[in-house]
């Protein structure tokens, strides 16, 4: 007889003890599987899931830095073939697969401050929390055309991850607002 999973059939299937027992082929997601025996096909069982993914860690080579395009490494099991990994509703790009599906690095897209990392296998999702690098602002990274008291002049503040355009940045001097013209990364 002939098991299939998905798309795929089980290797080295046997009768033992009332039941037909065979080697999982590798795949990945919620799939069906069916039994020819003597040219008779069974009904199809529709309840087979392959494991779901998990996540054990994050890692990149340098900070998690606010405009993106460093390479992540997410380690942990069942990350199938075709997965797909969003950071804040935004995609993480190229992803590759090991071949023991353990681990995938992908490009990080740019964007700021606490977000949600998603990894889809065929519709079996999984979440974890992501954090970009908090701001910081240079030693010497404040700068100002004027200082005068009646606010005049303008600010300039050079340093790391002030965030992209989707970001929620404010400024306060002294404890009031200082209105944002710009900013970048």
């Amino acid at each position: 007889g002939t098991v299939t999973v998905g798309d795929s059939e089980c290797t080295s299937p046997y009768y033992a003890s009332g039941a037909i027992v065979c080697s999982v082929p590798s795949g990945e997601g919620n799939v069906d599987v069916s039994l020819v025996l003597y040219d008779e096909t069974s009904n199809t069982f529709s309840g087979f899931s392959y494991a779901v993914p998990t996540i054990s860690s994050l890692s990149a080579g340098s900070d998690f830095v606010t405009e993106g395009g460093f390479d992540l490494t997410i380690t942990g099991t069942n990350f199938g073939d075709t997965p797909t990994v969003e950071i804040g509703g935004q995609s993480c790009t190229d992803p590759v697969v090991s071949e023991e599906d353990t681990r995938i690095v992908c490009s990080v897209p740019s964007g700021s401050g606490l977000q949600t990392l998603v990894l889809d296998v065929a519709g079996l999702e999984v979440t974890y929390p992501f954090a970009y690098a908090d701001p910081s602002i240079d030693e010497n990274g404040i700068s100002a055309d004027d200082y005068g008291t009646d606010g005049a002049g303008s600010l300039t503040i050079a340093g790391a991850n002030f965030g992209d355009a989707n970001s929620d940045i404010s400024v306060t001097v002294g404890g009031a607002d200082c209105p944002v013209n710009s900013w970048s990364h």
